[in-house]
């Protein structure tokens, strides 16, 4: 299949390379998970990996043209057919939906992901109060 070309300048082909490569990227983290029973990543890695599949989710979805039909055809209505007929060859509905789903398990990935590393946080935050309490009650008994 070719390539489509939209106003982001990003290629379709290009953008299913993009998610192939960040799939690829995380593919290890499951199997990690798995095997130690831990998350392995720091909240900044988790948060930076996030915000890279929002940007590229956001290039196939809003800053490309992928899915609009070209303004030139509003022009030139008699090549409107042609025009769809090469979207239908190069199969952009069904990639692009592919692509969507993909996102759409990398986000379920990194949501779950996120709230491991929040109760992490949130277990590390509890024993420093445990510490702290007893730390002052161990400066009341000193003083009695």
């Amino acid at each position: 299949p070719g390539r489509g070309r939209g106003k982001g300048g990003q290629g379709l082909a290009s953008l299913e390379e993009r998610i192939a490569r960040t799939i690829m990227a995380t593919r290890n983290i499951p199997q990690s998970m798995a095997v130690t029973g831990e998350v392995a990543m720091s909240n900044r890695h988790v948060t930076q990996m996030m915000g890279n599949l929002f940007v590229l989710r956001n290039q196939v979805n809003l800053e490309t043209d992928i899915l609009d039909t070209p303004d030139i055809l509003w022009e030139y209505s008699a090549y409107e057919p042609l025009y769809e007929e090469s979207r239908i060859y190069l199969d952009v509905d069904r990639r692009v939906t592919i692509l969507n789903q993909r996102f759409e398990v990398l986000q379920d990935m990194f949501d779950f992901l996120e709230d491991e590393l929040n109760d992490r946080h949130a277990t590390w935050l509890e024993w420093v109060i445990i510490v702290l309490c007893a730390v002052e009650s161990l400066i009341m008994l000193m003083k009695l």
